[in-house]
């Protein structure tokens, strides 16, 4: 009558003890179990408890590999998972995010995932080398692998450039408004939910006008217009079936899969375009980092705005200054169109004036 729940009590019995031997925390180590953690950073939090220490001093198995079998294992894995893996102790810490050392273990797959992800969408395809060619005379800050994979020599300046993983996070930010920034004509491409799409052929098929594309679309990420719209699942369909340029994977719904990277091979490819109206996809990225990325997002769009507000007698912008940010350069850049349907580039608006912020500060209290 009992022996299920004596085999049952036995097979928890074996599980409890198993974690006990394999975990390093403080709920199975040594019967310690730590009340309310003190207000400190996560990573002080940890060093407060000496299961942190055992943790510390014991050494990841891949981490005893040669580098470039390492680099091989890790490549296969995606971002997130690679991320996940750095907190397991401090030696696989310092070995994902540690760029201090030349070559190190952390820059080399950071470039690695990067080539695998990024890469194709600025070293094969067109636009995407039309936009690294607008910036070959112009000062670049990005990591040195980069900047020789696509033939800028640095010579023997000292650049201050960010560590190849900020780079691999904030180009799949940016990489589509950077990309496209400009293309209105010729063709004519437009960033929808993180893929960019090439309406060229579909201009005068369009039932509004060329024009509303090419001023509220054309060149820049215009998912925000294209849901407020309230586009057809039919309109949808056909931006499917007919215009898809690139595709980001990371920005699909296929199947609840945990995909990454970027491809023009779509025809494959499920839940590129959600097939009613919905919120704006992202691509997955740190939380810090996006956050940042948005709120400079904002602090640049209020600094465009108040400079072509005090010199728009001076020249002739048609519509809005539309804001990117451009990963070779390792800042933000603006573009407008003048009066002869012509994209102009602004390559220096890096400097946030006070004016802008407080403009902005109020601007966010009348909206809430």
């Amino acid at each position: 009558e009992y022996g299920t729940q004596i085999a049952f009590f036995f097979v928890l019995s074996i599980i409890t003890i198993f974690r006990r031997e394999m975990s390093c925390n403080s709920v199975y180590l040594d019967g310690e179990m730590k009340s309310k953690p003190r207000s400190l950073s996560i990573e002080k939090r940890l060093e407060s408890y000496s299961e942190w220490d055992k943790c510390k001093s014991k050494s990841c198995p891949l981490l005893e590999l040669p580098q470039d079998v390492q680099i091989s294992c890790l490549s296969y894995l995606h971002p997130r998972e690679i991320l996940n893996l750095s907190i397991v102790n401090r030696e696989t810490h310092d070995s994902i995010h540690n760029e201090k050392v030349p070559r190190s273990l952390s820059s080399l797959l950071w470039y690695q995932i990067f080539l695998r992800d990024y890469a194709f969408v600025i070293i094969k395809w067109k636009y995407g080398l039309d936009a690294v060619d607008r910036l070959r005379d112009m000062e670049w800050s990005c990591p040195q692998s980069i900047a020789t994979l696509l033939g800028k020599n640095y010579g023997n300046r000292q650049i201050t450039s960010p560590s190849m993983k900020d780079f691999y996070l904030m180009f799949g930010q940016s990489w589509v408004e950077f990309t496209i920034a400009g293309r209105i004509e010729s063709p004519t491409l437009v960033g929808i939910h993180g893929h960019v799409f090439d309406l060229t052929t579909f201009l005068d098929e369009h039932p509004g006008t060329p024009e509303t594309i090419i001023t509220m679309g054309g060149g820049r990420n215009a998912t925000s217009f294209f849901e407020a719209v309230g586009h057809s699942t039919k309109a949808r369909s056909l931006a499917l079936n007919r215009l898809v340029e690139i595709v980001d994977l990371s920005c699909c719904d296929s199947e609840n899969q945990v995909l990454v990277g970027l491809t023009d091979k779509v025809d494959d490819i499920n839940g590129i375009l959600p097939l009613k109206r919905t919120k704006v996809r992202v691509p997955g990225t740190l939380y810090q980092l996006r956050q940042r990325y948005h709120k400079e997002r904002q602090l640049m769009e209020a600094n465009a705005r108040l400079r072509i507000s005090t010199i728009r007698g001076e020249i002739d912008v048609l519509g809005n200054v539309n804001i990117y940010f451009d990963p070779l350069c390792n800042c933000w850049k603006a573009w407008y169109l003048n009066l002869d349907f012509q994209p102009v580039f602004v390559h220096e608006i890096n400097e946030v004036p006070w004016e802008s912020i407080i403009a902005l500060k109020d601007e966010q209290c009348t909206h809430k």
